[in-house]
């Protein structure tokens, strides 16, 4: 039996959270008095106890959006990068080393991720599957521009082609323009075009995972 991975929006929501735990156990922890006495110097007074409970609440809050993360949902990631760099303020500011954060990265040892692109045809696009939610979605490596440049936009009926299977899709703005149990193309959080099932699991019908490759026939009678 093939064991599943788990997918890279879980694993972020997962290190969410136990950074905000770790937060929280700093910022109930005791400080270092030398520490302490070096940041009262430069600080104002009261700066270290407000230190502490920011701390505290962006542990918490870090937490709370880790459900929003696993989700995919745009707005809890743009809040959480806010909540970690004001974490990391906060926990400098009650006295906190800076290389307690974490270790240096140099910046060669960085990697940037290059994503596939889309190939256009004459009335055809090759897409691939960037990713998978826990609803069955597939983000695909498309936008809505795209899409339109293709003379796609909602209520145009498309056939996709997934592992030699054939399937009629919609282009719709939202959930509700469809009927339960069909096809869609829409544009989620992220601004990606995805392919969904009114009520049901796109993965599981078309049997696509991350990396399948999908095809949409764009001239459909």
């Amino acid at each position: 039996m093939r064991t599943q991975l788990p997918n890279a929006e879980s694993l972020l929501a997962g290190a969410a959270a136990v950074v905000g735990g770790i937060g929280i156990a700093s910022a109930l922890t005791p400080e270092m008095a030398h520490r302490v006495e070096l940041v009262r110097g430069v600080l104002p007074p009261g700066s270290i106890a407000a230190a502490r409970v920011g701390a505290l609440a962006f542990g918490i809050a870090l937490i709370w959006l880790s459900r929003s993360l696993a989700r995919r949902r745009r707005r809890a990631w743009q809040l959480a990068v806010g909540v970690v760099v004001a974490s990391a303020a906060a926990h400098l500011a009650k006295g906190v080393a800076i290389e307690e954060l974490g270790p240096p990265i140099d910046p060669e040892e960085l990697v940037r991720l290059e994503l596939p692109e889309p190939e256009f045809g004459r009335s055809r696009i090759r897409a691939t599957v960037l990713a998978v939610d826990r609803f069955g979605n597939l983000a695909l490596n498309l936008t809505r521009e795209q899409l339109g440049r293709a003379r796609v936009v909602p209520g145009t009926r498309v056939e996709l082609s997934c592992r030699g299977e054939r399937y009629y899709a919609v282009a719709a703005r939202t959930f509700g323009d469809t009927e339960p149990g069909e096809l869609i193309l829409y544009e989620d959080s992220y601004r990606q075009v995805a392919v969904a099932v009114s009520r049901g699991n796109a993965a599981a019908v078309l049997g696509a995972g991350e990396g399948s490759e999908l095809l949409i026939q764009v001239d459909v009678p």
